[in-house]
Protein backbone atom coordinates (compact mmCIF):
# COMPACT_ATOMS: atom_id res chain seq x y z
CA UNK A 1 0.00 0.00 0.00
CA UNK A 2 1.16 3.40 -0.91
CA UNK A 3 2.19 5.91 2.28
CA UNK A 4 -0.20 8.31 3.52
CA UNK A 5 0.02 11.39 1.37
CA UNK A 6 1.12 14.57 3.44
CA UNK A 7 -1.84 16.57 2.61
CA UNK A 8 -4.78 15.77 0.58
CA UNK A 9 -5.94 18.71 -2.34
CA UNK A 10 -8.89 20.62 -1.55
CA UNK A 11 -10.79 23.60 -3.23
CA UNK A 12 -13.80 25.91 -1.35
CA UNK A 13 -15.95 28.31 -4.01
CA UNK A 14 -18.93 29.93 -4.44
CA UNK A 15 -21.96 28.02 -5.87
CA UNK A 16 -24.89 30.66 -6.27
CA UNK A 17 -25.51 31.64 -2.77
CA UNK A 18 -23.24 28.92 -1.00
CA UNK A 19 -20.13 27.90 -0.47
CA UNK A 20 -19.03 24.54 -1.52
CA UNK A 21 -15.84 22.98 -0.42
CA UNK A 22 -14.27 19.76 -1.97
CA UNK A 23 -11.69 17.18 -1.49
CA UNK A 24 -10.94 16.09 -4.67
CA UNK A 25 -8.60 13.39 -3.15
CA UNK A 26 -11.11 11.72 -0.98
CA UNK A 27 -14.06 12.40 -2.82
CA UNK A 28 -15.50 14.39 0.49
CA UNK A 29 -17.45 17.71 0.35
CA UNK A 30 -19.32 20.24 2.54
CA UNK A 31 -21.21 23.36 2.42
CA UNK A 32 -22.00 26.91 4.24
CA UNK A 33 -22.53 30.10 3.89
CA UNK A 34 -18.93 31.35 4.70
CA UNK A 35 -15.76 30.52 2.58
CA UNK A 36 -14.12 29.69 6.41
CA UNK A 37 -17.32 28.00 7.23
CA UNK A 38 -16.86 25.91 4.36
CA UNK A 39 -13.44 25.04 4.72
CA UNK A 40 -13.92 24.63 8.84
CA UNK A 41 -16.79 21.97 7.58
CA UNK A 42 -14.37 20.36 5.35
CA UNK A 43 -11.66 20.35 7.93
CA UNK A 44 -13.74 18.67 10.46
CA UNK A 45 -14.75 16.22 7.90
CA UNK A 46 -11.90 15.06 6.71
CA UNK A 47 -10.43 14.21 10.14
CA UNK A 48 -13.94 12.48 10.78
CA UNK A 49 -13.60 10.43 7.78
CA UNK A 50 -9.74 9.41 8.21
CA UNK A 51 -10.57 8.89 12.19
CA UNK A 52 -13.36 5.93 11.40
CA UNK A 53 -11.38 4.95 8.80
CA UNK A 54 -8.33 4.44 10.92
CA UNK A 55 -10.73 2.86 13.96
CA UNK A 56 -12.66 0.80 12.18
CA UNK A 57 -12.06 0.18 8.21
CA UNK A 58 -7.64 -1.01 8.55
CA UNK A 59 -8.19 -3.90 6.37
CA UNK A 60 -9.76 -1.43 3.77
CA UNK A 61 -7.72 1.25 3.82
CA UNK A 62 -5.89 0.99 0.18
CA UNK A 63 -9.58 1.55 -0.97
CA UNK A 64 -10.76 4.13 1.47
CA UNK A 65 -7.71 6.82 1.26
CA UNK A 66 -7.56 6.82 -2.70
CA UNK A 67 -10.87 8.06 -3.91
CA UNK A 68 -10.87 10.81 -6.42
CA UNK A 69 -13.41 12.59 -6.91
CA UNK A 70 -14.66 12.65 -10.82
CA UNK A 71 -12.92 14.48 -13.23
CA UNK A 72 -14.90 17.82 -13.50
CA UNK A 73 -14.19 18.20 -9.34
CA UNK A 74 -10.41 18.06 -10.32
CA UNK A 75 -9.78 20.25 -13.04
CA UNK A 76 -12.01 22.81 -11.15
CA UNK A 77 -9.10 22.79 -8.17
CA UNK A 78 -6.55 22.43 -10.93
CA UNK A 79 -8.45 25.41 -12.60
CA UNK A 80 -8.39 27.41 -9.71
CA UNK A 81 -5.15 26.87 -8.42
CA UNK A 82 -3.33 27.67 -11.33
CA UNK A 83 -5.54 31.34 -11.19
CA UNK A 84 -4.11 31.71 -7.76
CA UNK A 85 -0.96 30.85 -9.11
CA UNK A 86 -0.83 33.17 -11.88
CA UNK A 87 -2.28 35.92 -9.36
CA UNK A 88 0.84 35.92 -7.24
CA UNK A 89 2.96 35.47 -10.14
CA UNK A 90 2.06 39.19 -11.05
CA UNK A 91 1.84 40.43 -7.53
CA UNK A 92 -1.63 40.44 -6.73
CA UNK A 93 -3.47 38.72 -3.55
CA UNK A 94 -4.02 34.67 -4.45
CA UNK A 95 -6.96 34.85 -3.04
CA UNK A 96 -10.44 35.14 -4.87
CA UNK A 97 -13.42 36.55 -2.77
CA UNK A 98 -15.24 33.54 -4.85
CA UNK A 99 -12.85 30.57 -5.15
CA UNK A 100 -9.50 29.62 -3.15
CA UNK A 101 -7.67 26.26 -3.66
CA UNK A 102 -5.73 25.20 -0.39
CA UNK A 103 -4.05 21.97 1.06
CA UNK A 104 -5.20 20.12 3.52
CA UNK A 105 -2.97 18.50 6.25
CA UNK A 106 -3.48 14.49 6.25
CA UNK A 107 -2.68 13.33 9.71
CA UNK A 108 -2.81 9.76 11.21
CA UNK A 109 -5.62 8.79 13.80
CA UNK A 110 -3.93 8.19 16.72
Amino acid sequence: MKPLPPYFRCYVRRDGAVFSAVCIDLSLAAQDDTMEGARAKLDALVHEYLDTVFAHHREHLADLLYRPAPWAQRLTYHYIDALQFARAVVGRRPEHKDALSFKEPACVPA
